[in-house]
């Protein structure tokens, strides 16, 4: 017999600007009997992959993510690093190992899997199984069955919905929403009432006289993309469902598996895991009916694969170059149809955790005394009686619990989502007596309305934790409170709280924090501090009535399950993502303790700064002294470090009053020579330049991925790229105080309200997946915005975002003047050809009316006047993938060019260029060394000296003479076009305080390093 596992739950991170909470089980053992350990991840919002680097904590081994919704908007991004996990999930695997990847099961609300559908143009993981699964919400169970369960871990799904006066019921604002389906085929639809069902075989072999099944209607030739706006809802989940075993070709294969596995466990008379004890005896004899009718299902869906699918006709690049995409791949998925009025993103998922049954022991002192032989205790082991005969011959009966202790009740975990007073009454419905879950937390209000013997009778496991993930008043509302109190009884039951008014907003990734807080020495506006905030807006204990055993969630918390303790904060998490051990900065984790137990830290302003040498311990203390409300910050450099830093500063300074230098500052701009004028500045000196991520493909702990802000002055701001975390990383750079929300003091809303274009240059997830979160956060605005946003991509960025504005409002269909709107970036192409490309790498890739070109030009026409822009335009880039830079053009005289991580382009040098312009500035991604040329080459990458090239070829920055400044960006650099130059000064003192940070960083500046 195993022995049984000990497990834990950890609080991976909470809620901050940058982190929503996600909770991780993690088992000593796993669950399938191989090498490793067992992990289930609850909620994964952005950064939730930065989020496992920063603090060490190990990934390996999950075993299913459950998602309690499917929406990014305030305070409740669920799945915003679904993606990116998935891809870290794959990427870790090893193929030249001959075991096989374990399956990921993904569990969420309805619109589950129209989201995983959704990524189909940037995911494709070959080996990794993803098996899907969505919580119905139109079944009343009297007895829940598990949404998932193995032999370590049973969950159980608690639906909850919004009341039907909540604010989130669904105002769609399309014209096509008043479509209604045939009347034929709703009642062919009504017939498929398990919303998970794959392609099934009563699908597949009964006769639909009033509807095809999906197999049938693709093998038919009149089938095409057009078709999908036909389908009705259990065809169009099918096409979903084929849709995700195309990107995933492992899961087909994993679920037939899974099938026998469940029958297994469902058969076997020793098991718990189906349902609990008290539902085990109304259901008696149903385990093999689902079991059969599972592995039933499986069949059919392996009879469905025989058939020869369509093959695509599009003519559309598949980038992964898929042995064969069924015809429709590429085309917009069916619209997801939301259930009873209320919009997917608004629906809410709780999910009761069960750990494993510890078996009592065999007393085998007892067993000798009894004198039971020994080829029968394996049977009593296993639940059944024995009888022998025993020394006088008499007939001997034995029953189990004659021999082995009483079972341990496993221990149990309640994840409850409330993202508003408006779902409190259908999660106290759901706990009430005769409720679905009353009995069986042993749940009972303070008046003890549920019985004392059925409490006995329910015994099964013993909640000992409670996770609350609350939106705003839900934790003050009577209602709620009386809810925690019919908690309340012998036991402790201990409540971990995640509420935006009770929660500080700490520095979550502080490897990069450190970082940042050194280079301040240098130049404090150049790289300014993250902002954060260490007080909370209300005081939790200040809440009369709540439970004695509150306590608010921190990052790093954890929970020890089995044996059962008491939350605390996990040290050795934290001191490892503190300090920097590779260089052995002692005093990182101090400094960083520091600025998270200080006040809100909001200024810019340069520090005082004072310096002292230590002899003894060869290290420069350097203390900043002018930081409003803030407990002064102490970090230590060494000598070399600070001396390259004071050096670094000394030249700058000694550039700048030069002749030379005046002459070269005076003419960058616009390229205009002539007389220094001291006085004057040329314009468009104070255009900011912000890089927010300069990593590439993957965050590591001191770098995003790609995100780059252009900020105009008196005109609003253009975000070039936008990858997951970009919103976090806006939120550090400008602070989320929530003043700008509400159109007060400067924050990132305001920044929100001032943007005015997002350019997205290509497909790949690195460079996109953050957009939906900042539209979401947008959309959350109030009051409104009163400027539209320009989203100038590619079609299939845009397919993808109307594909998810399905499951949420992200502003893309507005119709007030302020929403997004959608620009083409085929149409803004330099050449200004006067249709797209008919075929090929360069098509525009569909023939949707929105993709219209003369309305894309129009509508950039009244972006650039927005933005004081005489022109945008886009430039086609050689990469894996069809790939756009651009070059943007003021009216005040300076220009930008990008290119994200694509190879050096010919076609970017003539477009920056064209028309005797010159370039004032080139950001070009360059993630590879001059050492990696074959590398970079295989990528379709860029190498640092390469990028130089195009730089030098196009006169980045210098009319005057062929040295242009070279400028490597970090992180939060906040420059502007008159100052940036400073950089190239810098360069040695940067590298000197890099040193100091370790081998961690110089790993990632090879990988991940930008001009």
């Amino acid at each position: 017999m195993t022995a049984p596992t000990n497990w834990s739950m950890q609080v991976l991170s909470t809620l901050t600007s940058d982190t929503d909470p996600c909770i991780v089980f993690s088992f000593a053992q796993s669950p399938d009997g191989r090498p490793g350990s067992g992990k289930y991840i609850f909620n994964v919002g952005e950064n939730t992959n930065r989020a496992f680097i920063q603090s060490k904590a190990n990934w390996s081994g999950t075993r299913g993510i459950f998602l309690t919704g499917v929406g990014r908007g305030v305070n409740r991004d669920r799945t915003g690093g679904l993606a990116g996990m998935l891809m870290t999930f794959a990427d870790a695997f090893n193929p030249s190992e001959k075991e096989k990847s374990h399956p990921v099961a993904v569990v969420g609300p309805p619109g589950t899997k129209h989201l995983l559908a959704s990524m189909r143009g940037y995911m494709y993981r070959e080996s990794l199984p993803v098996l899907p699964k969505q919580v119905p919400f139109d079944v009343q169970e009297t007895a829940p069955s598990p949404v998932f369960k193995d032999s370590l871990f049973t969950v159980y799904a608690i639906p909850i919905r919004p009341s039907p006066s909540s604010s989130q019921l669904l105002k769609r604002k399309r014209q096509d929403d008043t479509e209604t389906e045939p009347p034929s085929k709703k009642i062919a639809a009504a017939a498929h009432t398990d919303p998970d069902a794959p392609m099934s075989s009563a699908s597949l072999d009964s006769e639909l006289p009033i509807e095809q099944n999906l197999a049938s209607l693709l093998s038919s030739p009149s089938f095409g993309p057009s078709t999908l706006n036909t389908l009705s809802s259990a065809q169009s989940q099918e096409w979903r469902e084929l849709m995700v075993d195309i990107m995933f070709p492992a899961s087909r294969a994993a679920r037939a598996e899974q099938a026998e596995r469940e029958a297994a466990l469902a058969n076997s008379s020793g098991d718990r895991r189906g349902r609990f004890k008290h539902d085990k005896k109304k259901n008696k004899g149903k385990g093999k009916q689902d079991a059969s009718a599972s592995t039933a299902s499986t069949k059919g869906y392996e009879r469905t694969s025989r058939f020869v699918l369509p093959k695509d006709k599009s003519g559309e690049p598949d980038d992964y170059r898929r042995p064969s995409l069924v015809d429709g791949f590429h085309a917009q998925l069916p619209r997801f149809k939301a259930a009873d009025g209320v919009r997917p993103s608004a629906l809410a998922v709780s999910y009761l955790c069960v750990g494993p049954l510890v078996r009592g022991k065999f007393d085998g002192a007892k067993a000798d005394k009894l004198g039971i032989p020994n080829r029968l205790r394996g049977k009593l082991s296993k639940g059944e009686t024995v009888t022998f005969k025993g020394k006088g011959e008499e007939e001997v009966e034995v029953k189990p619990e004659d021999v082995i202790a009483p079972s341990v009740p496993p221990a149990a975990a309640l994840i409850l989502d409330i993202p508003s007073p408006e779902y409190i009454p259908s999660l106290v419905q759901a706990f009430s007596e005769g409720g679905p879950y009353a009995r069986w937390c042993k749940y009972g209000s303070s008046s003890g309305s549920v019985p004392v013997e059925d409490i006995k009778e329910a015994e099964d496991f013993t909640l000992h934790t409670i996770i609350h993930l609350l939106g705003e008043d839900v934790l003050e509302d009577e209602r709620y409170q009386a809810f925690m109190a019919g908690f309340e009884r012998e036991e402790k039951v201990h409540h971990i709280i995640s509420s935006p008014p009770h929660l500080p907003d700490p520095v979550t990734f502080t490897s990069s924090a450190y970082q940042q807080l050194k280079l301040a020495q240098l130049d404090p506006e150049v790289f300014r501090m993250p902002k954060f905030r260490t007080s909370c807006e209300k005081d939790l204990f200040g809440i009369p009535n709540l439970p004695k055993s509150v306590t608010a969630m921190k990052h790093n918390m954890l929970v020890s399950m089995r044996p059962m303790g008491p939350p605390v904060q996990d040290e050795g998490a934290l001191a490892m993502g503190a300090s920097d051990e590779d260089a052995g900065v002692g005093e990182a984790g101090t400094v960083v303790a520091s600025m998270n137990t200080s006040t809100v830290m909001t200024t810019t302003a340069n520090p005082d700064v004072t310096t002292s040498t230590n002899t003894d311990t060869d290290i420069t203390t350097t203390t900043t002294t002018n930081i409003p409300d803030a407990t002064p910050s102490t970090i230590q450099l060494k000598p070399h470090t600070a001396a390259a830093f004071t050096a670094g500063r000394a030249a700058a300074e000694a550039y700048a009053a030069s002749p030379a230098g005046m002459r070269k500052l005076s003419s960058m701009i616009t390229g205009e020579g002539g007389a220094v004028i001291p006085s004057e500045k040329p314009k468009g000196h104070d255009v900011s330049v912000i890089t927010l991520g300069t990593g590439s493909a993957v965050p590591g702990k001191y770098r995003n991925v790609s995100a780059t802000v252009v900020r105009i002055p008196g005109y609003g701001s253009v975000l070039l790229d936008c990858g997951e975390g970009t919103w976090g990383q806006l939120c550090r750079m400008f602070g989320g105080g929530g003043g700008g929300k509400d159109g007060g003091v400067e924050d990132v809303y305001c920044f929100l309200r001032e943007l005015r274009c997002l350019f997205v240059s290509h497909v790949h997830g690195d460079h996109h997946m953050g957009l939906a979160k900042l539209l979401a956060m947008r959309k959350s605005l109030n009051p409104p915005p009163t400027h539209p946003l320009y989203l100038v991509t590619l079609r299939s960025v845009h397919v993808y975002l109307r594909e998810l504005s399905d499951l949420e409002d992200l502003g893309l269909f507005d119709d007030d003047g302020a929403g997004i709107v959608t620009v083409l970036s085929p149409a803004l192409h330099w050449k200004q050809s006067n249709d797209y490309v008919a075929t090929g790498m360069w098509s525009v890739g569909g023939t949707e009316e929105w993709l219209d070109l003369a309305t894309s030009r129009r509508h950039a026409a009244k972006m650039c006047e927005s933005l004081n822009l005489k022109s945008l335009h886009t430039v086609d880039m050689r990469h894996r993938t069809r790939c756009y830079g651009c070059v943007i053009r003021s009216l005040d005289g300076w220009s930008i060019s990008f290119s994200a991580d694509s190879m050096p382009s010919d076609a970017l040098v003539y477009a920056s260029n064209s028309s005797n312009n010159h370039t004032t500035l080139l950001i070009h991604e360059a993630t590879m060394s001059d050492d990696e040329v074959d590398l970079a080459a295989r990528k379709a990458h860029s190498t640092m000296g390469q990028a130089l090239e195009v730089g030098k070829r196009m006169r980045a920055a210098n009319p005057v003479d062929d040295s242009p400044f070279i400028i490597l960006a970090f992180d939060h650099a906040y420059m502007t076009l008159g100052t940036m130059w400073k950089m190239q000064f810098y360069l040695e003192a940067i590298e000197r305080g890099l040193e100091e940070v370790g081998d961690g960083v110089e790993e990632e500046e090879d990988r991940l390093r930008r001009i």
